[in-house]
This record gives C-alpha cells, structure tokens and sequence, in this order.
C-alpha cells in the first residue's frame, strides 16, 4: 500500500511558487523574497522540488521522531524574526501561527525570550523614554508595546503635530508621568472641527 504524506500551509505555499519559477513565470530571487527564505535556502529548497517534485517539498521527519531538533528550532525562530516579530506578533499568538502554518511546535516562552534577545540592552533613559506613534494597532505602535515598562518607557499612539511640537518644546527637567499628560492633552486640545468652532464663533 503506498505511503502518502499530506503537506502543510507551508510546504504548499513552497509548491506553488516554485511551480511558477518552473514555469518560468518568477525568477528564483523572488520566489526567496515571497517565500521569506534567504536565497541560498531557496535554491537547496529548489534543488529538492527539481528532483522529486513535490515530495521533494514535504519535510524528511514527518511523522519521525526528530534527531535535528536543533536546526528546526533555528529554522522555526527565523520565520518568527522575519514574518512575526516585526509585525508586532506576541510570543504566544506567533506560536500559534508557527505551528498551524509552518508545522514549528515552539513554546511561546521560547519565542519571548528571542524577542527579548532581539531587543537587545534593556531601554534606558535618565528620566524615563517617551515612545510616539501613529496609530494604534499598527506595526510601529505594536513594537512600541514591547518596550513597555512602568515607570521607564510609555507609549503614546495617535501622534500629531502639535504633540510633536509640545514635546520639543519642553524642558529637560520634565518627568516622564508629566510629559505624557503635556503631550496627550495637546494632541487632544489640537483636534478642531472648522464648522463647530465657526459656528461658535459667529453665535
């Protein structure tokens, strides 16, 4: 009875691009871009596709206890530091991901202590770092997030120009606690809407 094997997200993704480098449709460089594989992983992941085809994309170790345990965490740990981490993916939501798509079992714990590594020495600032950022949600905001640290580093979303201003303006001397109620009521106070101050005006 033949033995079959079923792919991943992953491996089906590999498939489909490298069908269209077989194709002649995308050039290999791209296919590594799209793929989040660095060009000379790419092309050993080519290599196996030419050869036997699509088996050749499905991971020896399926199914197997695995004797490489390392490699595949460096391997796992690579696409988090590419396609997660910098799209402010938590430790615990990107583990998630990495084992639906990728077939990667990472503890979350794991990646939280390559995030921390990643960030390199703690931040640190005399009197405390305030951190701007456009909107809330979003990936600048979402890495923000992880600097967080009470009494050291706070977070301000939803940036404008007159908090811009205000922060720049002000004293060196000003603490931290005081410098984000400065700059939120300044973002605040800045809001206007022409037709309501107008008709405030005129009445």
């Amino acid at each position: 009875m033949e033995d079959y094997l079923t792919m991943n997200a992953k491996e089906r993704e590999r498939m489909r691009v490298l069908s269209k480098v077989k194709e002649g449709e995308m050039k290999l460089k791209e296919a590594s871009e799209l793929l989040s594989l660095g060009y000379r992983q790419c092309k050993r992941v080519w290599g196996q596709f030419l050869l036997e085809g699509d088996k050749g994309l499905i991971h020896r170790n399926r199914g197997k206890q695995s004797n490489h345990r390392k490699v595949f965490k460096e391997e796992a740990l690579e696409i988090y530091q590419k396609r997660y981490y910098n799209l402010g993916f938590g430790p615990t939501l990107a583990s998630e991901e990495l084992l639906e798509g990728y077939g990667y079992k990472v503890d979350h714990e794991t990646l939280k202590r390559k995030a921390k590594r990643r960030r390199g020495k703690k931040v640190k600032g005399k009197d405390g770092i305030l951190l701007v950022t456009d909107m809330f949600g979003g990936t600048p905001s979402n890495i923000s997030l992880t600097f967080l640290e009470e009494n050291n580093v706070e977070v301000i979303s939803g940036v404008n120009l007159p908090m811009l201003l205000k922060l720049a303006t002000l004293s060196d001397k000003v603490k931290l606690d005081e410098a984000v109620k400065i700059a939120e009521a300044a973002g605040r106070d800045n809001i206007i809407v022409a037709s309501k101050l107008l008709h405030n005006r005129n009445g």
